[in-house]
């Protein structure tokens, strides 16, 4: 398991594939709550915790870098 990580690193990990290059902990947090994204390992008074490596391995798997975006051909 890699190290615990909360909503704010979460919403760092997220930047690179963010089309404006920022991300919110609220964006991050509604991500963090699809079905397919990884449960947290831990939850308590200071808010959930998540492993960083199944949250990058999640993002690899389910975001485009922000370079690597589709772009409008019109």
């Amino acid at each position: 398991m890699g190290r615990l990580i909360s909503i704010s690193d979460v919403a760092d990990l997220l930047v690179p594939t963010s089309p404006t290059g920022t991300v919110s902990r609220e964006r991050a947090d509604q991500i963090s709550r699809r079905p397919s994204f990884p449960a947290p390992e831990q939850t308590g008074r200071t808010g959930r915790l998540w492993d960083e490596d199944k949250v990058a391995a999640w993002i690899a798997e389910n975001r485009q870098p922000r370079d690597e975006a589709p772009t409008d051909a019109s």
